[in-house]
């Protein structure tokens, strides 16, 4: 079976969980989508910039929308 390699958070109030998620020391970050909305990206380990890949084993990113 293969690992979980990226999580997604559903949420009503973005700046609200933005707060909240903020607190674990997580980096979130704005990527603008096409249809005006905006993706969160959430970097909850560091990441590798050349693969966009966490650099822990098993440690995984996600987002909000």
């Amino acid at each position: 079976m293969n690992g979980v390699v990226h999580f997604e958070l559903p949420v009503d109030d973005l700046a609200r969980a933005r707060a909240f998620y903020s607190t674990f020391g997580w980096n979130l970050q704005d990527w603008p989508m096409p249809d005006g909305s905006t993706y969160v990206g959430i970097h909850t380990t560091p990441i590798d910039e050349k693969t966009r890949l966490p650099l822990e084993v098993g440690a995984i990113n996600g987002g909000m929308l």
